[in-house]
């Protein structure tokens, strides 16, 4: 998300972290052992492809290409 312009504001132990761009904000789930972490996520993955200009689609295309050794469990709308 750095890359992107994303500022990281605020760590909340290790369940969550909350980043900043351009009046943006994403409460990014660490743990997918939280309950709700596919709604989150489905929501993060909403607010950066608005914040970025950019489709769902491009964004977990950036997702499983970037991110090496992660599994990623989508539902694509």
């Amino acid at each position: 998300m750095v890359a992107h312009g994303w500022q990281l504001q605020q760590k909340q132990g290790d369940k969550a972290s909350i980043w900043t761009l351009d009046g943006f904000e994403i409460l990014l789930p660490l743990k997918p052992e939280i309950i709700d972490f596919k709604r989150r996520m489905a929501e993060v993955v909403e607010t950066l492809a608005l914040a970025e200009n950019r489709s769902q689609t491009e964004i977990y295309s950036a997702l499983i290409t970037e991110a090496p050794n992660t599994t990623i469990q989508a539902v694509l709308h």
